[in-house]
């Protein structure tokens, strides 16, 4: 269950001050979140990375360690602007990054504590030849000509993005990425192979990413 402090204004720069009256209460609230779970929906440019911006600024405010803040988003650009926005608050310390970037950084700490190092960009490589190899005896893409390399590029550009394979999740908002998905492919199939359908692109980055 979600739990909510009153902040303590008077303490706060302010920089901080002025951002939390310059929210509505829907938004303060969620500023002020302090524990348990909480989901904030709204619309593009409805101010849902300014809510996540505060609540650490808050936080920090409040003592807590920025080393122990993690913040993640499905893009790049949306991980630069919130650090551009943290460092406003003088906040360079908290972990800011996409959800495949951080991933990959723990698996990378794991793997060296456990005795063994993670390669990302062979293993991509290596399953990505493997995935390609899978449909072209399925006869489901060209037998030539197939462009790897394009198809890593694809994929790249797909989770820079924002575009995710998933149709569904539990807030039902990957509806739109999806269907940006399937744009990109239209784009892309013809310089990752001649005669490639689209749809098949968006198979194989569904084959690599599950």
């Amino acid at each position: 269950m979600a739990q909510f402090v009153t902040p303590n204004l008077s303490v706060y720069s302010p920089m901080l001050v002025e951002a939390f009256e310059s929210m509505n209460d829907q938004q303060r609230k969620a500023a002020c979140l302090n524990g348990g779970l909480a989901a904030v929906q709204g619309c593009p440019g409805g101010g849902k990375t300014r809510c996540i911006i505060n609540l650490i600024a808050r936080l920090v405010a409040d003592g807590h360690d920025p080393k122990r803040i993690l913040a993640m988003t499905f893009t790049k650009n949306a991980a630069e602007v919130m650090n551009r926005r943290l460092k406003k608050f003088e906040i360079r310390e908290c972990r800011v990054g996409t959800i495949h970037s951080v991933s990959l950084e723990i698996v990378r700490t794991e793997g060296r504590m456990g005795g063994c190092v993670v390669d990302s960009r062979n293993q991509m490589e290596g399953q990505l030849k493997r995935v390609v190899s899978d449909f072209q005896r399925r006869k489901l893409i060209p037998k030539r000509n197939v462009d790897k390399e394009m198809i890593a590029k694809f994929i790249s550009t797909c989770k820079s993005r924002g575009a995710a394979w998933v149709y569904r999740n539990p807030f039902e908002t990957n509806e739109i990425l999806t269907g940006a998905l399937h744009v990109m492919a239209g784009d892309w199939a013809p310089r990752c192979a001649p005669g490639m359908e689209p749809m098949k692109l968006v198979e194989m980055y569904v084959a690599l990413e599950k």
